[in-house]
């Protein structure tokens, strides 16, 4: 198992791929590439691999019971996104299933990383691509600081004008990963361990913390909003669309 972790690893490590949100960082990897620069963490000190929407869309699959009910005893029966996804447990946790099954699921296609040829002809021609000429004989430090100063100011047009990306499943929208942990904890609390709303909302901190009949009924609506919202997480999760958090928005965008 850990020999063939190790493989998995290396060999990845030498295939860069390009994630339109930042991609989960375990150990010394770091070879994937992003635009989602200054993520911000969903709480302080989260180790790396949590600061990702792909560990969130995991986390909130694991949380739909017929989903998982299904991936473990009839996969078989399962529809698109079961074939794509599996059984997001079958790996021993996050990094095992990220490896094998959710690094290409969510990347870009190949033909969008960055490729090196010595001629504009072995390139494929594809929207959403830019071709770029570097001499062999400048310096390297310099062409890219160019490089920055060229592309920076054009590519959120691009981007906004390209949707939501060309990977297998898109990310639905910009992500902020301290409400996704935020009603993932939501969700855990009322549905595996049965915690009342108010009692939630004093456990994680959400809404007043004082004991009266105001501030207990402002937690019961501020918790109740948080649950109700990752449900939707967690269903739309499993049709293969994530972060969606009403029919509303859902059908706004498509």
């Amino acid at each position: 198992m850990y020999i063939q972790e190790a493989f998995l690893r290396r060999r990845q490590r030498m295939t860069t791929l390009y994630y339109r949100y930042a991609p989960p960082v375990f150990e010394a990897d770091g070879s994937d590439l992003t635009a989602d620069k200054g993520v911000k963490p969903p709480f302080k000190d989260a180790p790396s691999w949590m600061c990702s929407v792909y560990y969130y869309w995991w986390e909130f699959l694991r949380t739909h019971k017929q989903y998982m009910h299904v991936a473990k005893n009839r996969p078989e029966d399962g529809d698109q996104v079961m074939r794509d996804f599996g059984d997001p447990d079958a790996f021993g946790g996050f990094e095992g299933w990220w490896r094998r099954v959710g690094r290409e699921l969510f990347c870009e296609p190949f033909e969008r990383s960055i490729r090196w040829a010595d001629t504009p002809d072995a390139l494929p021609r594809s929207e959403g691509c830019v071709y770029l000429s570097v001499p062999y004989r400048c310096d390297v430090d310099h062409a890219l600081t160019q490089l920055r100063d060229i592309l920076k100011p054009k590519m959120p047009a691009i981007k906004a004008d390209l949707g939501r990306g060309d990977a297998r499943y898109p990310v639905f929208t910009k992500p902020v990963l301290s409400a996704l942990h935020r009603r993932l904890l939501v969700l855990r609390a009322r549905e595996q361990e049965n915690y009342s709303p108010s009692s939630i909302g004093l456990m994680l901190k959400i809404g007043p913390q004082d004991d009266s009949a105001a501030s207990k009924l402002a937690r019961d609506e501020k918790v109740s909003r948080d649950l109700r919202e990752a449900r939707y997480l967690r269903d739309y999760a499993a049709q293969g669309f994530f972060p969606v958090k009403s029919e509303q928005a859902f059908l706004e965008r498509t």
